[in-house]
Parts: C-alpha cells; sequence; structure tokens
C-alpha cells in the first residue's frame, strides 16, 4: 500500500535470514540445468574461494562461460566429479534456488522471486557464439602477450594515480597550493579513476594480491568492494537489464525521495555510510551464513581498514587543516558524479519496458546489444579512468574477467569486427556529460516520486500543486528519515 514506507531490511535482520538457511539445498550450484555439489571445490578454485559466498542456489552457468576459455574441455570434466544426480535430490530445479537470490531483500524489487518467469533470465552459450568466437582470437599468443603487459602497465599508472592523490589529500590541502575552485573538481577526477581501477580489479581472482585495488572501489564514495564481488560481477554482469540485475536499484532509495529534498537527504545518506556504514555493513557481511572455506583471506580485510583507514584520515585532516569546505566540496561533486556513472552505461530509463528477456538468447549478443561505450574527453585511454571503467563498456560486459580498462581498450577491435561479421550494429560512443547526464538527472532529480518495485509506484503528482503536496507528504518524510537511518547503519552499501 502507498501509504506505507517502502519495505527495507537493517543489517541485523539480514543477517538473521541468511543464517536461517540452513537446509540442504544450500550447497548446490546450478550450471546448464545441472545441479552440483561445490563444496569440496571450493578451496581449490584458482580464482579464490570466495567467488562461491553468496551465489549458491543460483544459476552460475555465466560465469562458467564468460569467465573460462573453452569451458566445455576443461571446467566441464571438473565439473562432473561434482555433479547430483536427480534422484539424489529432495527438490526439483526451481526450488533449490533461493527466492530472493541469497542477498539482502534491499537490493532487488520488493515483488521479486527468482522462482517466477521473467525474473532471472537464462542464456545460451553456443561455440559458434559472439563470445566464444571473441575468446578464441584473443587466445592467440601475441594477443594474450599484449592483453597481459597492458594488465601491468594499467596497474602502473594505477600506482602514479594513487600517489597523485595523497599528495593532492594531504600536502597541497595542508599548503594550500591548488585554490580550492580547481581542486575540488581535480580530487574528484583522481577519485573516479581510482574507483576505475577498483571497478576492474573487484573482477580478478580474489586472492588479495592480484586483486590489490579492488579496495579503490570504495575511494568514490559510492562502491564497496566488500559485496561488490557479488553483487556488481555475480549479479549485475550475469543478469544484466533484468529484475535481478541489482544495478537498476541503485536510485530506488532516492527515487522515494520528495524531489525538492532527494539531492541533499541522499548526499546525507551516503555521508552517513562512509561515517559508519560501510564498517557496520563490513561486520554484519562477514557474518552472514556462507559454505564453508569461501570466508575472505585475511589480506582482504586488512586492504578493507586500509582504504576506509585512509578515507577518514584523509577527512580528519582537511578538517585540521581548516579545508572542510574543500573536502565536502569533492564528496558531493565525486558522489553524484559516480552515482549517475554507476546507470549511465545501461539503459535502465527504459529498461523496464524494453528490455527483451527472451529466453535462450546468445549471452555474448545480449551483452554487447545492452551496454553504451561512454567518453569524457574522447581519448579511450584516459577516459577508462574517467568513467569509473566504463569507456570500452561493451567489451568490459563482453569479457568482464579482463583485468584492466587497458586491455579492454586493444581487444575492442577484435570484437568489434566479430559483432559486425555476425551483422550487429557497433553503436557509438556516448558522452557522458552532453549526452548521458542530462537524461539521467532528468529522471532521477525531477521524477515524481516513487516506491521500489518492477513497475514503480509514483505517489508525488504531476504540476505545481502535486510537486508541493509532494514536499509535505508524510509518506515522503518518513522515506527521507529512513534513507538517512539506513544510511549512518550500513544499508545502501551495495
Amino acid at each position: 500500500p502507498l501509504e506505507a514506507v517502502p519495505p527495507r531490511t537493517s543489517p541485523r535482520k539480514v543477517m538473521v535470514r541468511l543464517f536461517e538457511q540452513k537446509d540442504p539445498e544450500q550447497r548446490y550450484y546450478i550450471v546448464d540445468g545441472e545441479v552440483y555439489d561445490l563444496r569440496e571445490w571450493i578451496p581449490l578454485h584458482p580464482g579464490g574461494a570466495r567467488w562461491f559466498s553468496r551465489c549458491n542456489g543460483r544459476d552460475i552457468s555465466p560465469a562458467i562461460h564468460a569467465y573460462h576459455a573453452n569451458p566445455k574441455a576443461t571446467v566441464y570434466r571438473i565439473l562432473e566429479k561434482y555433479k547430483v544426480k536427480k534422484e539424489d535430490l529432495c527438490k526439483d530445479l526451481k526450488e533449490i534456488t533461493y527466492k530472493g537470490m541469497n542477498i539482502p531483500p534491499f537490493v532487488l524489487p520488493p515483488e521479486f522471486d527468482a522462482h517466477k518467469d521473467g525474473m532471472v533470465p537464462t542464456f545460451t552459450y553456443k561455440d559458434d557464439g559472439i563470445l566464444a568466437k571473441v575468446q578464441k582470437k584473443l587466445s592467440e599468443p601475441s594477443m594474450r602477450k599484449k592483453i597481459r603487459q597492458m594488465d601491468y602497465l594499467f596497474d602502473a599508472v594505477a600506482a602514479g594515480l594513487l600517489l597523485l592523490h595523497l599528495f593532492l589529500c594531504f600536502p597541497v590541502v595542508y599548503y594550500g597550493w591548488i585554490h580550492p575552485v580547481l581542486l575540488i573538481p581535480l580530487m574528484a577526477c583522481v577519485r573516479t579513476s581510482l574507483a576505475g581501477v577498483g571497478h576492474y580489479h573487484c573482477h580478478r581472482a580474489k586472492t588479495g594480491w592480484w586483486d590489490w585495488a579492488d579496495m579503490l572501489f570504495d575511494i568514490q564514495y559510492v562502491g564497496a568492494h566488500v559485496v561488490t564481488y557479488d553483487g556488481h560481477v555475480m549479479l549485475h554482469h550475469f543478469y544484466t537489464n533484468s529484475p535481478a540485475d541489482v544495478k537498476r536499484t541503485a536510485f530506488t532509495g532516492l527515487l522515494t525521495i520528495p524531489r525538492l529534498w532527494r539531492v541533499p537527504v541522499n548526499t546525507i545518506h551516503r555521508f552517513g555510510n562512509f561515517l559508519t556504514g560501510m564498517v557496520i555493513r563490513w561486520y554484519y557481511f562477514n557474518k552472514e551464513a556462507e559454505p564453508q572455506h569461501s570466508e575472505w583471506p585475511l589480506i582482504k580485510h586488512i586492504e578493507f581498514f586500509a582504504i576506509r583507514g585512509l578515507m577518514y584520515a584523509e577527512f580528519v585532516w582537511a578538517l585540521y587543516c581548516g579545508a572542510a569546505v574543500v573536502w565536502f566540496g569533492q564528496f558531493c561533486v565525486t558522489l553524484w558524479w559516480n552515482l549517475f556513472l554507476i546507470v549511465a552505461s545501461h539503459d535502465f530509463e527504459e529498461s523496464e519496458t524494453q528490455a527483451d528477456l527472451t529466453p535462450g538468447q546468445d549471452w555474448g549478443t545480449f551483452q554487447v546489444k545492452h551496454s553504451f561505450d561512454m567518453y569524457v574527453t574522447g581519448t579511450p585511454w584516459v577516459d577508462t579512468f574517467l568513467t569509473a571503467g566504463l569507456g570500452t563498456h561493451r567489451v568490459h560486459h563482453l569479457l568482464p574477467y579482463q583485468g584492466s580498462g587497458f586491455a579492454n581498450i586493444v581487444s575492442q577491435p577484435t570484437v568489434k569486427e566479430v559483432c559486425e561479421q555476425a551483422g550487429m550494429k557497433w553503436d557509438r560512443s556516448r558522452s557522458f556529460f552532453a549526452e548521458r547526464l542530462p537524461i539521467l538527472a532528468n529522471l532521477f532529480l525531477l521524477a515524481p516520486a516513487q516506491l521500489p518495485g518492477i513497475q514503480r509506484k509514483v505517489y508525488g503528482k504531476p504540476g505545481v500543486a502535486g510537486f508541493l503536496e509532494e514536499q509535505v507528504s508524510p509518506l515522503g518524510w518518513k522515506c527521507m528519515a529512513n534513507l538517512i537511518l539506513t544510511g549512518f547503519m550500513g544499508e545502501g552499501s551495495i
């Protein structure tokens, strides 16, 4: 009912909900319609055990096909050992999957049910599909060497950007070498660039070393590397533009707020998330039930507190130096720039009515068709940072395992060639500031207030009278209080 505040769940209730999932099927994973018990394999997985911690009770077919070269010749041999015979199952295939995808309820529409048709798309992975053809071309020794070199170069630039960030946040802030009018956007650019580094690292093997920079995904006040390995990689990338895509709910809380209060309330929400929410989320997330041996290695916890400690130190240092205006200025610019980047690379504003989720589509074709390449300067080597990793976004969605934006840049001609040979039109890149931002700002900042759902329920009315009524609506004020509180308590850390 519209009279009720949209249902949201505290971190404590999320923890309890997951601890209650003790049924025998919790150990099962689904690949191409078959069921597997992977408990013995989890600690042996070369890409890290953490990938298995939340995707039990889900169809992980995209992970098998998109993250492994020639899986039928390699991964399937391993899977065969852990296959569960259908006569040994106490439930049918649909009942083995969790209705709520084994994730906190607030990141999905309230009426989401994975057992219902049309909620979680299914794809095909043919040997003559887009993905297989591209992988074959990129597996040539010369390309593999080039991609590996690009990954190392990307990490070298990342290290340089991190040093620049430290220089700006501490000596420059202390001595006032750069005027705040220039320093604020410069700091926002560097933070966004570092978030782009973290974006690619969250797709790398979860060992704590090769993915050393995934903690930088947090530095733009939006990302949460503690959970993005699952929410971003295992849900958004696998189920793009579907109700199971958690990116579609990125603005759910924002849209519940009356228009006049939308920007300040969500800014406070995110500040609370920075100040206390993320640490609370880390605490409860690591207490949630998960398969044995799938926990984070110690190095990942150290990295979490390293990035939180750095961000707190920047804040305290700015206050000590009398540069509170600089800190809060760069916080707001970075936050809103990156919030809109999250949804700019897909047509989310149309996906509710126009995304074709017919089962059986080619996974690679779907990913390319439903992703946008983005630019800020028009130079891909720069834009891969200034778009937080979304510059060559179509390549990234087709080949999510690639470890850097530079690797995607050198791979793009191959992807484009294969797509055009398959009869697909290769669309131009979109300008973030000139094309995507105005559309998204109009939609998410000026749209009437609405409650979450696969089809959102609008409670704000059109016209001036409706706008004024919305600002004093008791429901709107309840939503505002709820959003602020949950930011400080850890919700929103998706």
